[in-house]
């Protein structure tokens, strides 16, 4: 029986250290980080909801894939966004270096390689999409000392412009985005 309360102490230890790793890291994830990914996770909420009352509309921006729903960004992007959308992205600093120095992406074979250029707005909504990912999908983001900061930083904050700028810019997304 006392085993069985050893046991039970060493994995409530483990549990408490879990417990405290997450804290920590979520005492050094910059408030951009966590600003990014509500703003994703909200974005991608709209465009399923919009897919869902346009049922008679050729235009749906999500897909059942094997029961999980699969956003299909690129049309919305094609069919949605303004054709000069990137160029207006150029006038502001952050959304501009999204454009002009978009992250690089992890591959488990080849390590980090350099993302596409960006060169049309489907281009722009993927390398948002991979700073999203690289985000979401590991501890991606330095410390506030560590070198790189500042990059990931207007990263971050160039990625939340953009997608809100095109929410609001298409009249039924804004209205399921703030919903």
């Amino acid at each position: 029986m006392e085993d069985n309360v050893d046991e039970g102490d060493e994995s409530e230890r483990r549990f408490l250290d879990l417990c405290d790793t997450v804290d920590d890291i979520l005492r050094h994830t910059p408030p951009e980080a966590n600003r990014l990914l509500a703003i994703y996770s909200r974005f991608e909420y709209a465009l399923k909801k919009r897919s869902r009352i346009n049922e008679n509309d050729r235009r749906t921006y999500a897909e059942d894939n094997n029961g999980q729903v699969r956003i299909l960004l690129t049309d919305y992007v094609r069919d949605v966004v303004a054709d000069d959308f990137l160029d207006r992205m150029q006038a502001f600093e952050n959304e501009r270096y999204v454009a002009t120095q978009p992250a690089k992406r992890w591959t488990v074979g080849d390590g980090w390689l350099d993302h596409a250029p960006v060169t049309d707005n489907i281009s722009l909504f993927k390398a948002v999409r991979q700073i999203r990912n690289n985000l979401f999908h590991g501890n991606k983001f330095r410390m506030l000392t560590d070198e790189g900061h500042e990059r990931d930083i207007k990263l971050l904050q160039g990625s939340a412009s953009i997608l809100l700028r095109a929410v609001q810019e298409d009249e039924t997304l804004y209205n399921d985005f703030i919903q």
